[in-house]
């Protein structure tokens, strides 16, 4: 290009772009006459989530909508915004690419959709805020983020967190705990643009309400109390066992004793009875209590007598 004379402008680009024609989501990438396709076009929504590096999800009365941008500006869920963007197709319904935003002001969120996991398979309540009921099967932990792994019925799916902040309250969630989550419903499609999954993107730890907790007889914990007790069943019989040998041990011992005592004190008697010499014994009267044989024969009494 040998100088900028070469360059026609027909159309002059607005003063202020944030003035051009609002459109609604759901036109977005549609045909028009007007010919807007590969235009930067503007439209207003609620802010439903704000990611990481700036990208975001708004909302308006038509639909959800992802816009990709690169802003520091903080915002909060329930913001307004005037967004100015390049149409594109995204997972499954239009993104936003190269965008800018302001703030417009602030209100009240849309209420969420209750949905179930074949509702969002549909992909209707893509970028849209969507409230489920799901099971926990596992929590993963990376330095970026929180995943929820859940499943609803058959569908089996995960939920995303950024925010760090709350990690105390994902830590207390057990395996097994129904939750009710309400976020940002995000779907993937395979090669024929079908959609085969679907992300819930919360946006704070309060998304995740605890419905259930688990019951405590946990496959796992009932095989350790199981453990225990087995244990400490094998131990009372080992214990029982021990005793009772001991008390053999012992009853043999005085058995034993209680023998020799009567044997020492049948040959003391047949000694003392057979005796030569007179054996005798009396009380504190001076009455005879016995006497031996030898004592008899000298005596001539019995010894009743």
């Amino acid at each position: 290009m040998a100088s900028l004379d070469h360059i026609l402008v027909e159309k002059q680009s607005p003063a202020d772009p944030f003035l051009a024609p609002v459109r609604s989501v759901s036109s977005l990438l549609r045909f028009t006459p007007k010919g807007l396709s590969g235009h930067r076009v503007r439209v207003e929504g609620v802010v439903t989530l704000q990611q990481r590096g700036g990208s975001l999800f708004i909302i308006d009365d038509t639909g959800g909508l992802y816009v990709r941008c690169q802003q520091t500006e903080r915002l909060k869920p329930g913001d307004r915004v005037t967004v100015l963007g390049f149409p594109a197709v995204g997972q499954y319904t239009p993104i936003f690419e190269e965008a800018v935003y302001r703030r417009t002001g602030s209100g009240p969120l849309p209420n969420a959709v209750k949905a179930t996991g074949q509702n969002l398979l549909d992909g209707d309540l893509d970028a849209k805020i969507v409230q489920i009921e799901a099971r926990l099967l596992n929590r993963l932990e990376s330095p970026d983020e929180q995943v929820l792994v859940l499943q609803e019925d058959q569908t089996v799916f995960r939920a995303h967190l950024e925010d760090l902040a709350g990690s105390d309250k994902l830590n207390s969630l057990r395996n097994g705990s129904l939750v009710e989550l309400t976020g940002v419903c995000s779907v993937q499609v395979d090669e024929s643009h079908v959609p085969r999954s679907f992300r819930i993107l919360l946006r704070t730890p309060g998304d995740i309400r605890v419905l259930t907790s688990p019951s405590w007889w946990t496959r796992s914990h009932t095989l350790w109390t199981v453990g225990i007790l087995t244990c400490l069943i094998l131990t009372a019989l080992a214990w029982v066992a021990v005793l009772g040998w001991r008390v053999r041990r012992q009853t043999e011992v005085i058995r034993f004793r209680l023998e020799r005592e009567a044997a020492l004190e049948n040959q003391y008697r047949e000694l003392v009875q057979n005796a030569n010499d007179i054996v005798y014994s009396h009380d504190l009267a001076g009455n005879f209590t016995s006497i031996n044989r030898a004592g008899e024969r000298l005596m001539g009494y019995s010894p009743e007598e």
